[in-house]
C-alpha cells in the first residue's frame, strides 16, 4: 500500500491524527476512508507505533509520584 512521503512522516513521528488529516487533505476522502487506509498501512507496518491519543498520561503520573514522596517527607520529617 502507498501512501504520500508527508503521511508516512507524521505517522513515523507517532501522530496518527495529523497523518489522518493530511492524507485527507491530499486525496480529497473522508473521515472514515482515511483512518481506514492510515489503519491498514499501520497493519502493514508494525514496527511504527503511533500515539492514537493527543495526551499521554505520563507527566501526570510523574506528578502524582512528587505528591506523594512530598506528603510523606513532610510527615515524617517535618512533623517532630
Amino acid at each position: 500500500m502507498y501512501l504520500e512521503p508527508e503521511v508516512v512522516e507524521e505517522l513515523e513521528q507517532g501522530r496518527m491524527i495529523s497523518a489522518i488529516k493530511v492524507l485527507r487533505a491530499q486525496r480529497t476522502i473522508g473521515l472514515k476512508e482515511a483512518k481506514m487506509l492510515i489503519e491498514e498501512y499501520l497493519a502493514q507496518n508494525p514496527y511504527l507505533k503511533v500515539q492514537k491519543t493527543k495526551m499521554s498520561f505520563e507527566p501526570i503520573f510523574l506528578l502524582v509520584i512528587i505528591f506523594i514522596v512530598y506528603a510523606l517527607y513532610r510527615i515524617l520529617f517535618l512533623s517532630q
